[in-house]
């Protein structure tokens, strides 16, 4: 029999027993999810360093890096930091840094994991954690990947913006008068778009500059709860990141 034709599904009749009897329990598991950039601080990793294993994964991340992210991570400055080809490796390997933590504090929710994910920059760590990709492969990956991202986005001034709104929000709208505004600036082919779906009424929206300006004034009048822009340049997940991507895929 071809193998491959198998029915993923159930046998209808052993369904609802399958149901009572839950292969896994979720109060001896866990599920590890990963940050991504926009969540770096300079003293990020200070708390972590006491815990064995630290030092060694900040060392072997200095020497792909040939920087020393330690360094960077702890003293700043924040406008080096934040920028996107340092960002996202250090949030990575400070990722990999608090794995370390919740090997002493927490052991079984490490043991115990079933899944894992992560956002954006951190879909490298969590692929790497999962066994994927080896750790040195994964620092070499987002070196490239945000050195890639932070050349695009020098080329446009662009940026990101987290916008909370509510039902009567017509978010279309806000993109739309955005990028006719930018256009009206002089910004040829304007783009303002949707780059997160963080949680109910909140995003991030990332785009040129105007755009962003635009909203940040206008907020109020367009109906929006709150704004904040977010730190670093670039257009993450838009099409500005076009460039960014064919390098990456070399």
């Amino acid at each position: 029999s071809n193998e491959w034709s198998t029915s993923p599904y159930l046998n209808p009749r052993l369904q609802s027993n399958h149901a009572l009897r839950p292969r896994i329990d979720p109060r001896e598991t866990s599920i590890l999810l990963f940050p991504g950039e926009g969540s770096q601080y300079v003293g990020m990793g200070q708390s972590l360093l006491k815990f064995p294993g630290v030092r060694d994964i900040f060392g072997a991340a200095n020497d792909i890096l040939k920087y020393d992210l330690l360094s960077l991570c702890m003293k700043g400055p924040k406008s080096k930091l934040d920028e996107t080809k340092h960002a996202q490796v250090a949030v990575m390997v400070c990722s990999f840094a608090a794995l370390e933590k919740l090997k002493e504090e927490r052991p079984n929710s490490v043991n115990n994991c079933i899944a894992t994910a992560g956002f954006s920059i951190g879909e490298l760590t969590a692929l790497t954690f999962a066994g994927a990709i080896s750790f040195e492969r994964a620092v070499r990956l987002a070196q490239l990947r945000g050195e890639a991202m932070q050349v695009a986005g020098e080329m446009e001034q662009s940026g990101m913006l987290t916008v909370l709104y509510t039902h009567s929000t017509k978010l279309h709208e806000v993109l739309t008068n955005a990028r006719e505004h930018a256009a009206a600036e002089g910004v040829e082919k304007p783009v303002c778009e949707v780059a997160n779906f963080l949680f109910p009424h909140c995003k991030v929206l990332a785009g040129h500059t105007q755009c962003l300006d635009f909203i940040e004034k206008n907020w109020k009048q367009l109906k929006l709860e709150k704004v904040r822009r977010l730190p670093g340049k670039g257009a993450p997940h838009t099409r500005l990141m076009e460039p960014a991507a064919f390098t990456f895929r070399k």
